[in-house]
C-alpha cells in the first residue's frame, strides 16, 4: 500500500546568523536548537553539516557542510515555538509566507525528499574525505579513540589498519566510525 505524500515529513527551515553559523562550526547548534524548542532528542533536527571535534589540543575542528547558514527541524512543533528562534542571536529567519486574506504568517516547509538528498551529499561528502593513506581516529566501536590508517577505501567502509605495541589489525569500519586527523604519522 502506497503512503498517502501529504502525510510525508515535512521540514521548517531555520536560516541562519553569524553566530549560528558559528554554532555548527563548534558542533553545539543541535543541543542549542533544542533548549531553545524545549524539545527532546525524538524531535528530528537536521543540521546539514558533520563535525569532528579535535583529536589534540593543537587541532582544529574539521566540520563537513552540504549548504550554508540553513538548518531544518521536523514540522509538529508549535509554530510561535519556531518564531520565537527569531528572537535568538542564532536565527535570522523562520522561512514563512503571508496569508493574502489576513496577514498572518504561514511556515514554509519543504518535503522529507529534498532533505534526503541533501544527507546523500553529506554521506558523499564524508565519504570523499576519506581516502587510502590517510591517518585516522577511530570514533566508534571496540577499537574508539585509536588512530590507524585508511588502506582500502569501499565506498561506505573503510579498511583500516591499527598498530599497538603487542598487536596489528586491519578491520572493516563504516566510514561513518572514523574521521580523519591531521597528523601526518611523525
Amino acid at each position: 500500500m502506497k503512503r498517502d505524500e501529504r502525510d510525508a515529513q515535512t521540514w521548517v527551515v531555520l536560516e541562519l546568523t553569524r553566530a549560528g553559523e558559528r554554532l555548527i562550526d563548534e558542533g553545539k547548534m543541535d543541543g542549542v536548537l533544542r533548549r531553545h524548542l524545549k524539545c527532546g532528542d525524538a524531535h528530528p533536527i537536521f543540521v546539514p553539516a558533520v563535525f569532528y571535534p579535535p583529536t589534540r589540543a593543537d587541532e582544529a575542528p574539521i566540520v563537513l557542510s552540504v549548504t550554508e547558514g540553513y538548518v531544518f527541524v521536523a514540522a509538529g512543533l508549535p509554530d510561535s515555538d519556531l518564531y520565537a528562534l527569531e528572537n535568538t542571536p542564532i536565527v535570522k529567519k523562520v522561512l514563512h509566507t503571508r496569508e493574502p486574506s489576513t496577514g498572518m504568517r504561514v511556515l514554509m516547509t519543504v518535503p522529507d525528499h529534498s532533505l534526503r538528498e541533501l544527507r546523500q551529499g553529506l554521506a558523499k561528502l564524508v565519504a570523499s574525505a576519506i581516502s587510502p593513506g590517510m591517518p585516522v581516529l577511530v570514533l566508534h566501536g571496540l577499537l574508539a579513540g585509536l588512530e590507524g590508517t585508511v588502506v582500502l577505501d569501499n565506498e561506505v567502509t573503510v579498511d583500516v589498519y591499527v598498530e599497538m605495541r603487542s598487536l596489528r589489525l586491519l578491520r572493516r569500519l563504516p566510514k561513518t566510525s572514523v574521521r580523519p586527523t591531521k597528523s601526518t604519522g611523525g
